[in-house]
Order: C-alpha cells, then structure tokens, then sequence
C-alpha cells in the first residue's frame, strides 16, 4: 500500500459510509459469531459497526481497541431517532442485524451500489434464505414456505435521511412485514435477486391472509425489481462520479474474470476449475456474471473465487459499463478474462477505452458456425485489435480462427481443458455396485451423457442405437443428462422397441459413478470444442468413439478410441435424415472396441495423466496470465490509446449491442421469473380470474335477469291481448245470438 492509499484508508474508517446496527439479543457473545464475521469478510468495507446490547464479551471488547469501526453501546436504543444519534454524520445508509444472522460478502456493496445509481429510491433488499445450514436457501415466497406465514422479513438497506422520517418507529417495530411493506410502499424499493441475507428469526406479526395482502401491496408498488430490462436508446454515459470508490488493499495480481452465468456444463466447469486451482496466495480473482439466470453452482464458486457479483440482480445493463470500471478502480485489476460472455466481448471497447493499459485476453472453447457463423471466435476476431491474446481449448479451434478471421498467430495459444485425474479414477468395487444396482451384468454398456439438444444429435444416436442392438442385442446405452429433446428421443425409443437396451438417468449429479457403469462412451455432436466428458471418460479407463469434431482427434487416438467422419454441416442440424455411412462407422466402431476392450481400456488413463491433467492446465494459464501483463502487446495499446478520438463511437457501439440484445435479455428474464415466481403472482393472477368468472357469471346472471323481464313484460303484455281477443269472441258470439 503506498502513501495515497493509506491515507484513503484511514479516512474511509474514520468517515465510515453506512452504519450496522447489531442488536444482539442474548447474555453472552463471542467475537467469532457468524454475523460479526460475516460484517468483516465484506467487499465494501467503508463502515461501522453499532453494537447494542448487555454483559457483552470481553473478546469484543479487545477487537474494539483494533478496530475503529466497532462502537459498543451498553444500553437500549428504542427507536430510529438513537440510532440516528449514534451513528457518524458520514453515514448516508444504516442497516439492522440481529445476532445470528448472516449477510452475504458483497450485500453491503451491491445495496449501496443499486441506491446509489437509482435516487429516487429509497431502500434495498436481496432475497432471504433460511436454515442453520447455508445450502437451506429458499425464497421466502415460495409455496412451501408460504404455509407457515410466520417466515422472515427481508432485510433492508436505507437511506439515513429517510430515518428521521420514522425516527420515533421502535427498534423491534422496523424489522416486521407491517413496516417492510409500509416504507418499501412510501419510498419505493430495490428488490436484488440473489441470496444476501440469511436469517433463524421469524416474525409473527402477521396472519397468512395479512402475509398474502402485504404481498398484494409490495408487488404493485413501484419497486424496482431485478432482473428488469427497460433500455431504449439511452445514450450510454459514465456514471462513476455517484459511486463511493474505495481503493483496496493490493498485495496480489486482480484477475476480472468475466463469464454469462454459474450453471452447470462443461465451459462452466473449465471456469470453476480455474478459480479453484489458481495460485491464491498469488492471485485474487473477482467474477462477475451478466445473464440472468438460476445460478446453481455459486455457492461453489464463492468457496474459491475472492468476490463473486451477478450484475443482472442488482444492475441495470445501461449501468454495467459504470460498474466495470467502479470494480476495475476499486480492485486496481491487472488483467481481465473474457470467456463466453457476449456483453463482455462488447464492453472491451468501452474498458479500453477507460483503460487503455488495462491487459485483455479471451478464452474460447469453440468456433460456432451454425451460431452467427463463427460464435465467440467471431467475437473475438471482431475485437482482436484491442485483445492482447486470445486461447483456444484445442488447436483445431485456434487454427479455424486464425483461417476463417485471420487472427494473426502470434496472439493465439491452446491451452487444453483439464480433468481432475485423482477424482475420475476407476474403482472396481464402485464399477460392481453401480453395474449391480442398475442391472447392467451380462451387458456391454455405452453411455452417452450431455445436454439433450440440437448439438449433440440424439436422434444420430437413435440410429445408431437401432443397427448396434439388431446387431448385438447384448449391447445396452445409458442415456445421462436432460435437455429440450430428451421426451422426444424418449418417445422414439419406444417407438423402435428399443426400452430394453436403453437407460435413461436424466440429470447425472455425479458423473464419477455414471463413468463406472460404461463399459465405453459414444459422442455424436455435431459441433464441440473438445468435450470435457472426452476427459473424463478417458481418466476413467472408459475409451470413447467420437465424430471428428473440434479438438477430439488431438486428444483421441487409435489406442483409447475411434474417430469417425463427420459427414454433416452444421448448417444442416436440423436435418435427421443420417446418412448410412456416418452411422455405421459408429455402429462398426462400438462393436470394435467391444472386441478388443480390454486393449483400449489399458491405455486410456495413461493418455490423459501426461498431456490433459488440471494441473497442465491451470500452469499453462498462470503462464500465459504472467506473459501478457508482463508484455502487454503493443499494437494493441496503441488502438487502446487512439479510441480517445472516437469516444462517441464506442458508446453507441454499447447502444447498438443492448438494443439488439433486449429481445433475448427479456426472454431470459421471463424464464429466471418463472422459475421463481412468487406467490403473489398466482394469487393475483387467481384473483383476475376469479374476478373474471365473477363478471362472467354476473353477466349470464344479468343476461338471465333481462330474458326473464322480457318474458314477464311480455306475459304482463298477453294479459290484455288474451283479454281483448276473449272479448272480441264475446261480444261475436253475442251478436251470432242476436242475428239468430
């Protein structure tokens, strides 16, 4: 830390930003609590901490002496107007912890991050999670919670000069339903879509017909709920002089690494593996996401990564561009990692730009020519004068970019994926068990395990799987994975009676124990970069026969497995008509590696442990990450440097891109919303249809009531009609008598 950071340092604890209140609600506390932890491992570190509460522990006491930013106060503070009093005239948020509970790393810096972009809005909250145990994350909206109306109430970040507004509310009052509902309703509220806060305590202060009206109340407020996408044009501008940037301590290289999500697949694997691998004592990795999406695996990623942000839950996207150079400011990053990102390709003008000594480089796991005619190769080449370098997963990717977009190659490499070689080793006793429980003796198993899609044509492999069995009905496959085609491939499999040489797992949670039931693997895709199950496979003495597709030649060869041709174009995935040819050279290539397995088996793990291990991989990158900071190129940072005299053109470069992105960015968020969405919702949405049967009903009802009118008037009407024509006979029948 140099002399100007000091001094930023000290100011920032002497003028803290926002003030956490801790009540701590029982007789004896130790300074190692989850909550007081959880407050120090914060990436925003601009505040101070407010401890309420009797007989507190001498261990907190001693932390005090060391640490400026805890204020002990030994007697009750009852309602805002105290805490108010207490807190440093700095302090422009407060927020209210109870002992016990817990608030994700970056809670403290996204809160502040999302009211200080949006002013008009007066407070913040994330989604809240239950349990002792962390994995017990739940929506505190969902159905089963729902039953138990007495759940918790999110936690809330505010404004402090909205404070005196309620000054006289009672401490225990703010942290209820009525409150949370009453001020998110009044001042307007940010809701961020990601777990930031976990809670034991649960309020009471409602019933579940109060719970479902307070729903009613919030959700048609006027909250600003992420993800939401509302961009038109906007002209794209820098708004970093609203944000608090503190400066952090630097006594590591800051990678940014930039990625869509934190799901699960082979690419996302690559990313967890780099983050979990990487020299920590070297190196401090901060990630952010773009997509929005049910981020399945973050938990594991923020196990290793230093800092971890999915930007669609608290941003809006015309506010990345100022968030990416808020975090390159703050973190002082040293290189940037793009992968997979399509906002990411498209902010590197914009980071250039601001930045224009800032280090770029891309990993790429594929060219796409069926997507946009190159995918992120294309993205790549596109931006290559302002890439320091680019790595490719396998070098048939890396020469199709240098030929199809003429990447010079002096700023390309392959760095082959790696598999963890200790974890996919082959156990007989747990290959036994597994063929045990799922009745596999006798049988020579072919597995097949990815996302069930277009890509990876499983109706190839229905074909394939029709010539195998007629020919060697002691052959069986087992399908693992699901994906939008597997109903369909299902429904085909019994069409061709084919159910009893065919498994289906779904979902695989453990590819270890799936690999120990395949006597051999099968991959028929039509495109790949190199298959991270290829790795796994392999590791596991399972040979593999695969189509001549991205790298799998440099990784299979005659002895652990077969190529076969490829004799489709990728334009064509569409098209299930196979030709004869393509699919018996797999069904000749199953039946040769049945033949001679033993053979092919003995050679696999020797293949993958010398060349493709995680370790070689994770060397080669810190290599290449070294390099480039080290030598930056050259050409590239005068680009960097000229795209001050064309501002204006990378601004509306970043217009242009979320315009032509909003339709696929809206589609996203409808089905990040529909797969969590809240009660309210339904209720609601039963409430419009109740209402509308009700009008329905009422207006049959209605309907009913004029056609039973019509029918009286007219009966009231033939009264005097059948009495006239009943005189009229009368009085004929009177002079018939007369005449006579």
């Amino acid at each position: 830390m140099n002399e100007k950071d000091k001094v930023i340092a000290i100011e920032d604890i002497t003028r803290p930003y926002i003030t956490i209140v801790v009540y701590l609600t029982n007789k004896k506390y130790n300074y190692d609590n989850q909550t007081l932890l959880s407050i120090n491992k914060q990436t925003f570190q601009n505040y101070e901490v407010l401890i309420i509460g009797k007989n507190i522990d001498k261990k907190i006491k001693n932390i005090k002496k060391t640490d400026k930013r805890l204020k002990i106060i030994e007697k009750p503070l009852t309602n805002l107007k105290d805490i108010i009093k207490h807190s440093s005239k700095t302090s422009k948020y407060i927020t209210i912890l109870e002992y016990g509970e817990i608030i994700n790393n970056t809670y403290l810096e996204t809160n502040i991050l999302s009211l200080d972009l949006n002013e008009l809005y007066g407070i913040s909250y994330t989604d809240t999670y239950t349990g002792k145990e962390k994995k017990k994350w739940n929506y505190y909206f969902e159905n089963n919670i729902l039953k138990d109306y007495t759940i918790p109430v999110p936690n809330i970040v505010i404004r402090k000069n909205l404070c005196k507004e309620y000054e006289n509310e009672k401490v225990e009052k703010i942290r209820t339903w009525k409150f949370f509902s009453k001020i998110v309703k009044e001042k307007m509220g940010i809701h961020q879509s990601y777990y930031g806060f976990l809670t034991n305590k649960k309020t009471s202060d409602l019933s579940e017909d109060n719970y479902i009206d307070i729903e009613r109340e919030i959700y048609s407020s006027e909250i600003l709920n992420y993800p939401y996408e509302n961009y038109y044009y906007d002209i794209i501008k820098s708004n970093i002089n609203k944000l608090k940037i503190i400066p952090q301590t630097k006594d590591k290289t800051n990678i940014l690494l930039i990625i869509p999500w934190m799901v699960i697949g082979g690419a996302d694997r690559f990313n967890l593996e780099f983050v979990k691998r990487i020299n920590h004592e070297k190196y401090k990795v901060t990630i952010l996401t773009d997509h929005p999406k049910e981020y399945v695996w973050r938990e594991e990623f923020e196990k290793y990564a230093d800092e971890v942000f999915e930007m669609a839950s608290f941003l809006s996207r015309k506010d990345i561009p100022t968030f990416i150079e808020y975090i390159i400011k703050s973190r002082k990053i040293d290189i940037i990692l793009v992968t997979n990102s399509m906002f990411g390709y498209n902010l590197i003008p914009y980071i250039r730009l601001k930045f224009p000594k800032l280090p770029i480089i891309d990993y790429i796991h594929c060219i796409e020519l069926y997507n946009r005619d190159g995918g992120y190769g294309r993205d790549s080449s596109m931006l290559t004068s302002l890439i320091d370098k680019s790595l490719f997963c396998s070098q048939d990717a890396e020469n199709s970019c240098n030929e199809l977009f003429e990447i010079s190659k002096e700023k390309t490499n392959t760095v082959y994926i790696g598999v963890d070689c200790k974890k996919f080793s082959r156990d007989e006793k747990e290959v036994k068990k597994n063929r045990t429980l799922y009745q596999l003796e006798g049988y020579f198993t072919v597995g097949y395990i990815c996302r069930i899609d277009y890509q990876k044509r499983p109706f190839l492999l229905l074909e394939i799987m029709k010539k195998t069995i007629i020919k060697d009905n002691k052959i069986k496959f087992i399908i693992g994975g699901a994906g939008p085609l597997l109903n369909n491939l299902k429904q085909k499999v019994e069409e061709y009676n084919l159910s009893n040489n065919v498994l289906f797992l779904g979902n695989v949670s453990n590819p270890r124990d799936f690999y120990s039931m395949c006597d051999m693997t099968i991959n028929c895709s039509i495109k790949e970069g190199l298959a991270l199950t290829a790795y796994e496979s392999l590791s596991m003495e399972v040979p593999i026969i695969s189509a001549d597709v991205g790298g799998h030649k440099e990784l299979i060869d005659s002895s652990c497995g077969i190529i076969v041709p490829l004799l489709q174009k990728e334009k064509d995935i569409l098209n299930f008509d196979y030709q004869d040819t393509e699919i018996n050279s797999y069904v000749d290539g199953i039946l040769k590696i049945k033949k001679n397995i033993n053979k092919y088996k003995n050679n696999c793990r020797n293949h993958i442990i010398g060349k493709f291990s995680l370790e070689k991989m994770i060397s080669n990158m810190e290599k290449e990450i070294s390099s480039v900071i080290k030598h930056p190129n050259e050409e590239v940072l005068k680009n960097a440097i000229a795209l001050k005299n064309n501002e204006k053109i990378v601004y509306e470069y970043l217009c242009h891109y979320l315009m032509g992105s909003q339709y696929e960015y809206q589609t996203l968020i409808n089905q990040y919303r529909n797969k969590f969405k809240p009660v309210v919702e339904e209720i609601i949405k039963n409430d419009e249809i109740i209402e509308e049967k009700k009008e329905m009903i009422f207006e049959k009802e209605l309907l009913l009531i004029k056609d039973l009118i019509k029918s009286i008037l007219k009966i009231i009407l033939f009264i005097p009609r059948l009495l006239l024509i009943e005189m009229k006979r009368i009085i004929r029948k009177k002079e018939k008598n007369e005449e006579k």
